[in-house]
């Protein structure tokens, strides 16, 4: 037996990505069972801008990042929000010089 996590992608489009993660038991004979606890299947959400693409890159697992980053094409879509888009917190931050707005 092993516990893995698992990310699901609700939803995808050129704006944004909507996911959720949980934790697996994966039984010895490959059958899957979700593990439940309270903060299991939280969704998140991350928008195309020049902050929502940095968060994608350092939040998700490589293979999942390229595909999400491959459909938002080079250019960001959205505008900076004043909070974190994976977590939801408020973010005190000046914009970048490189941010593209």
């Amino acid at each position: 037996m092993k516990i893995i996590e698992k990310i699901e992608i609700v939803l995808l489009s050129e704006n944004s990505v909507h996911f959720t993660t949980n934790e697996v038991l994966v039984m010895d004979d490959g059958v899957e069972r979700r593990i439940e606890n309270g903060d299991d299947a939280m969704p998140r959400v991350y928008v195309n801008s020049v902050q929502g693409r940095k968060d994608v890159a350092k939040d998700l697992p490589e293979n999942i990042s390229d595909a999400v980053l491959t459909m938002w094409g080079d250019k960001p879509t959205a505008i900076d929000m004043p909070f974190d888009s994976g977590t939801g917190k408020e973010v005190k931050r000046k914009l970048d010089d490189d941010d593209e707005q």
